[in-house]
């Protein structure tokens, strides 16, 4: 059992494609805590499987490796739940195989949504809520209002970013929220009361992906979408996290909390990877959207 080769895994350190990862680095867990890997074993399999989500994420794993899921059953019993209550393992963790949410109507399987990654507290030279302001502001920026963090972001990347370094993005989860709402706060009119749902545009498409892979590291779904004729990135989601004073309670959040199976198919045979690590469930997040697979 095993993943896609060239797929992208977050690791503490940052992203590395699956095929690089060795014994000793830290990825993630299905709960969001860093597991050490204790063994990586490289080998071709006999049937390779293709997952759609509805979002446009993709997986690609063999045959028998185990894609955690809600079943209609379970659905049900997260009608009452919110995210301040812990998910117990016996509701998340029900494996099944490619083959095997075929057979059970994958249609009605879902795959449910990482818990936001809890990596340690990190150095940053720059408080993350300025950064995020000073990053997504772009007044700020042509004033030069903020010497004070253009210096210290030249001592530390010897340039002035423009896009998030990467310790930001796998920095703690306090961090990485003040960062959120760094960036939030630029946006005067990001929450739409109407729909409760926030809408960040940016015109950057690298930082467009940047942001998105921050909400998606607290377990937030997300959709994008761009505009051609002004190359305008757009990105959507809704959130039972606060990120500013105008924001209202999202209906029925048990709706977040997992994505929808859209196709599953059979694919020409790749180079799959083998990891083992050190939590009981051998279950870890994979690909852009954190994704958890159970090797």
């Amino acid at each position: 059992m095993g993943i896609d080769a060239r797929l992208p895994i977050p690791t503490t350190a940052g992203w590395l494609p699956a095929g690089m990862i060795k014994p000793g680095d830290e990825i993630f867990s299905f709960s969001g805590q860093p597991v050490r890997v204790l063994s990586v074993q490289q080998y071709t399999p006999p049937a390779c499987y293709k997952l759609l989500l509805r979002d446009g994420l993709t997986l690609v794993v063999d045959a028998r490796t185990g894609i955690p899921c809600y079943d209609f059953k379970a659905r049900r019993s997260l009608n009452g739940w919110s995210r301040e209550q812990f998910r117990s393992d016996s509701t998340v963790l029900q494996p099944l195989g490619p083959e095997a949410i075929l057979s059970q109507q994958f249609g009605r399987c879902r795959v449910p949504v990482c818990q936001p990654l809890r990596p340690p507290e990190r150095y940053l030279p720059v408080d993350p809520y300025i950064f995020g302001r000073w990053l997504t502001d772009r007044s700020q920026k042509r004033s030069q209002t903020r010497t004070d963090v253009i210096r210290e972001l030249l001592e530390r990347y010897l340039e002035i970013p423009t896009h998030i370094p990467e310790e930001y993005l796998f920095a703690s989860f306090e961090q990485r929220l003040a960062l959120l709402r760094g960036i939030v706060s630029t946006k005067p009119r990001a929450f739409r009361q109407k729909t409760k749902r926030f809408t960040i545009d940016v015109n950057d498409r690298r930082l467009a992906r940047q942001i998105q892979g921050l909400l998606e590291s607290f377990g937030i779904q997300t959709r994008n979408s761009t505009c051609r004729t002004n190359n305008r990135h757009r990105i959507m989601f809704r959130t039972i996290l606060r990120l500013s004073e105008d924001q209202v309670p999202v209906d029925r959040p048990n709706l977040l909390e997992s994505r929808r199976i859209e196709q599953i198919l059979s694919v020409p045979v790749r180079e799959c990877v083998y990891i083992m690590t050190d939590d009981p469930n051998n279950t870890f997040l994979v690909s852009e959207g954190y994704l958890g697979v159970s090797l």
